[in-house]
């Protein structure tokens, strides 16, 4: 296998911030030319899938998304969606822009606070709610209609939203901080326990665990994700609240996650690990592991044809680029 740059590099302070797949199979990059500016000015791009660049576009307002899970392309209709912050009023905006003139197609509140957000291959938008959803504290996760409303969604113990009062055993669920659509058409999620959280069995829970839910977030999978740092430190909530995930068709799920130093304050860079669809670790990209070909990988996808694409940024120059590993 070896990794193949596909787009231009971006030197720093301009940067790739994330990308996916059109409905044809292009590239579509968001960047910006300056990230630390707050809100952000972002541009997209569209490649081919062998590099050959076929239009940029500025966005034509800025916006402030949560960083590592910046944009969702909705592939019928090669679309972007970002899900906007507003700090005086901790509310979100889901901006649809198009990616062939950067307008803004439309912007619609969501009633949940929707604060991390996925789209399947028909369009549809899956999220994960903030402030709960009609009275009930305790959804997890749900599935948008055409104008922004939750159309249905689950509870931490994979209930509908309407279920009633809280159970008193322990949720299926905790906290989901990360979420995205596998290429087999199931919805991932990557939650953290709460500090007195325990299992079904009333073993007490200290990992983050990977879940997989059927397109009706029905039929779940669970397995537990190995982290190095100590359940409830700082290190830990920084490690969960940065992660970008992607799966792919034969189950697998690949987390993209920061690398922090011995103090766990400060994050060094990314790495990609790839996880079989129990839970195996099935390989390692990105800082951290020597010989993997790419020096700071973050913001895994896959592809049509099964290729894991990344966003990888060079230690010593700071230039970002996307790429693809490919048989080789």
């Amino acid at each position: 296998m070896r990794w193949r740059s596909v787009v231009k590099p971006l030197a720093s302070p301009a940067a790739w911030l994330d990308f996916g797949f059109a409905g044809n199979g292009d590239v579509i990059a968001i960047g910006t030319r300056h990230a630390a500016a707050e809100p952000l000015r972002l541009f997209v791009a569209r490649f081919s899938a062998s590099g050959r660049k076929r239009a940029e576009r500025d966005l034509s307002r800025a916006v402030t998304p949560l960083g590592s899970d910046w944009v969702s392309i909705d592939p019928t209709n090669d679309s972007i969606v970002i899900d906007d912050y507003d700090h005086p009023t901790n509310q979100f905006t889901l901006r649809r822009f198009s990616s062939a003139t950067g307008r803004v197609l439309s912007s619609t509140k969501t009633p949940s606070g929707i604060n991390r957000l996925a789209v399947d291959a028909y369009g549809h938008e899956y999220g994960l709610p903030q402030y709960g959803v009609g009275g009930n504290v305790y959804a997890a996760v749900v599935r948008l209609d055409a104008r922004g409303q939750v159309k249905f969604g689950v509870d931490y113990w994979l209930r509908p939203l309407t279920a009633g009062a809280r159970p008193g055993e322990p949720g299926v669920l905790a906290f989901p901080t990360a979420i995205a659509i596998a290429r087999d058409g199931r919805v991932i999620i990557v939650d953290e326990p709460d500090v007195d959280a325990t299992y079904q069995d009333g073993t007490p829970r200290r990992m983050a665990v990977v879940t997989s839910l059927g397109p009706d977030l029905s039929s779940p999978r669970q397995w537990e994700l190995p982290v190095e740092w100590p359940f409830g430190s700082q290190a830990f909530g920084a490690w969960s609240h940065a992660l970008a995930i992607a799966g792919a068709a034969d189950g697998s799920v690949y987390v993209g996650e920061p690398v922090l130093d011995e103090t766990g304050r400060r994050i060094l860079g990314g790495r990609v690990r790839q996880f079989s669809a129990s839970g195996e670790l099935l390989g390692t990209w990105g800082l951290g592991t020597p010989g993997s070909g790419v020096a700071r990988a973050s913001h895994p996808a896959v592809d049509a044809a099964g290729h894991l694409w990344v966003i990888d940024v060079d230690p010593a120059t700071h230039r970002s680029v996307i790429a693809v590993l490919e048989p080789g």
